[in-house]
């Protein structure tokens, strides 16, 4: 009632103002007013020397109060990390079932409206959850949901519109306390939901694995074209607005797009391993596994196989394991009366969406800012290995899919959609301190309550893991059981879980590692039987 009140008071406040001919100004085009007033300022202070307008300058380019906090979705789901580690999987993965109404310890009704409510995010959260405590089916039912819901928002196009959007809504876009509205997937977490289906489907044991790798490759490609398509077209509306401003000799007195860039610029290193978040190969490399398989009972196969595994090796170049599986793949044959082992281990967790903020200081106006950022997770896992009953190491691991760098080179690419937002703020937020400013103390309370109000969307697939690694060996036919154990830094064992094999045809092994969990999984009955 409250912010309704002061919403009410705000525009009340608003009309009795732009009614006042000596404050109205073009609500159409807030630049070219925006422009007139710095003229006008500059016109009223021409007795100012030199150093004092440097010294204006100078003031301008000021970003400080610089804050990373969680808020929102991010805070809510610690809740749900925090379960996680206290080892109660099960139970969080009740939270997500359709309707379940059973309360879960530690999560009261508002933190499970806040989980809940965006229901693509909540499927995938919840399948990727089943995932790591073997709900098969309740993976694969939640995956389709949300591939569904994807599917029927995905006739939303970048056009004039959209760009309109953000500089009209100031930032609201991803600025404005938009968490109620539907969840927008990223294009590269579109990309991981099928990369994890196909992974259920190869524990269940059935060949759909493959369709849905090559679905994945598809959906990489399509949603890459769309990226570039966005991109392009805001880069080309931000230099539109930057144009027209320095036209009208309204200049903002700093570089946006430096200042954005320093609050961000720690990330950049890992962000610059990858040159798209579009390139990754795990669908390739599902694909090889689902081919190379099945050439056992067919050896032209093997071709397929080593073709998608060069393609993998594409996207990720500088990967040494996948070299050698090419080379592997070029013998005619594998070895005799041997069966195939992938395993495969998903560890830690995708940096976690949080606000940052900090102020922009200019000309008789300090601009709050508050962004959302990507925050690495640390991990305690530095080296994981697979041995056999006797303790001798079968295979290394390898990085197949960093999502963390998928990620952070994401938040980079995006780059030019918060300047244009931010700078639309900043124009938007210039006039309504000058407004509000004009009414004392009301005005000083509005302009606090509408800052307070004003924060992020911190929604974001967040049980997503860090990073995926493969591993891959022959295994002679009388070995039962592996065993997969995780080690610090220091060399310290974290966890280990041993499982057992299925001796009558190849295998597939999939683990979760969160720091000291560990979940292991085997494969069910292969949809093809070994020769």
């Amino acid at each position: 009632m409250k912010r309704y009140w002061l919403c009410f008071l705000f525009t009340s406040i608003l009309v009795i103002f732009l009614a006042n001919p000596i404050y109205a100004f073009d609500l159409k085009n807030p630049l070219k007013s925006f422009s007139q007033k710095i003229l006008s300022n500059k016109r009223e202070n021409t007795e100012n020397s030199i150093n004092q307008k440097n010294s204006l300058e100078q003031k301008r380019i000021l970003a400080e109060k610089r804050n990373i906090i969680y808020s929102g979705y991010s805070k809510s789901f610690k809740l749900v990390k925090k379960l996680i580690a206290l080892g109660k999987i099960e139970e969080v993965i009740q939270l997500y079932k359709e309707n379940d109404n059973k309360n879960i310890s530690g999560i009261d009704t508002r933190e499970k409206k806040t989980l809940l409510n965006a229901e693509t995010l909540a499927n995938l959260e919840g399948a990727q959850i089943a995932l790591s405590c073997g709900k098969y089916d309740d993976s694969i039912t939640m995956f389709t949901k949300a591939e569904k819901i994807i599917k029927n928002n995905d006739n939303q196009t970048i056009s004039k519109t959209f760009l309109d959007k953000v500089w009209a809504t100031g930032g609201g876009m991803i600025t404005g306390n938009s968490e109620t509205g539907p969840y927008l997937t990223e294009g590269y977490e579109k990309v991981l939901m099928l990369n994890l289906k196909s992974i259920v489907y190869l524990l269940q044991g059935k060949r759909e694995a493959y369709n849905v790798a090559r679905r994945s490759i598809e959906w990489q490609k399509i949603e890459r074209e769309k990226f570039d398509k966005k991109i392009k077209a805001v880069k080309e509306k931000l230099a539109e607005k930057e144009k027209e401003q320095k036209d009208k000799r309204g200049e903002l007195g700093f570089n946006l797009k430096e200042i954005l860039g320093k609050q961000y610029a720690s990330m950049d290193t890992k962000a610059d391993t990858l040159p798209s978040a579009f390139v990754n190969p795990f669908g390739y490399y599902i694909s090889g596994i689902v081919q190379e398989f099945e050439s056992f009972n067919d050896s032209s196969l093997r071709d397929n196989a080593r073709i998608s595994y060069e393609k993998a090796l594409d996207l990720n170049p500088k990967n040494k394991f996948l070299k050698e599986l090419v080379e592997e793949l070029k013998k005619k044959s594998a070895p005799p009366n041997k069966r195939l082992v992938h395993v495969i281990v998903a560890d830690g967790y995708v940096p976690e969406k949080k606000v940052l903020s900090f102020n922009i200081s200019m000309k008789n106006a300090d601009i709050p800012v508050k962004l959302p950022i990507y925050d690495p997770v640390p991990s305690k896992v530095n080296r994981i290995n697979v041995y056999d009953e006797k303790g001798h190491q079968l295979s290394k691991f390898s990085k197949i899919a960093d999502i963390e760098a998928l990620c952070l080179r994401h938040q980079k690419d995006t780059a030019p959609i918060r300047t244009l937002s931010i700078f639309a703020t900043i124009v938007r937020t210039y006039f309504e301190g000058s407004i509000l400013d004009k009414f004392g103390q009301i005005g000083s309370t509005i302009k606090k309550k509408r800052n307070e109000m004003s924060t992020p969307d911190m929604r974001s697939w967040m049980s997503l893991p860090a990073s995926i690694y493969a591993a891959r060996f022959y295994a002679p036919q009388n070995l039962n059981r592996i065993q997969i154990v995780t080690y610090d830094l220091k060399g310290n064992k974290l966890a280990s879980k041993s499982i057992e094999l299925d001796k009558s045809s190849h295998n597939f092994v999939f683990a979760r590692s969160i720091d000291d969990l560990l979940y292991v999984y085997s494969n069910e009955k292969m949809w093809i039987a070994m020769n």
